[in-house]
């Protein structure tokens, strides 16, 4: 059986918002420290600057889980 892919939107502490899979969570919060330093910290995970919420999103089937 095939588990289908569950995300979660969270927000920065700019106020920006993100859709980011729910098992990325730990790589996104080292990702916003990493970005809201301004400097380099040492990440080297994936960026998430595609998953901002830009007030277009649509989606199906939303849970609180």
């Amino acid at each position: 059986m095939k588990t289908e892919q569950r995300y979660r939107i969270i927000g920065d502490d700019s106020g920006h918002d993100y859709f980011i899979k729910v098992q990325d969570l730990e790589l996104f919060e080292s990702w916003i420290d990493s970005e809201e330093a301004h400097e380099q910290v040492g990440y080297e995970g994936p960026d998430f600057n595609n998953n901002r919420v830009d007030g277009r999103l649509t989606f199906t089937d939303p849970r609180c889980e």
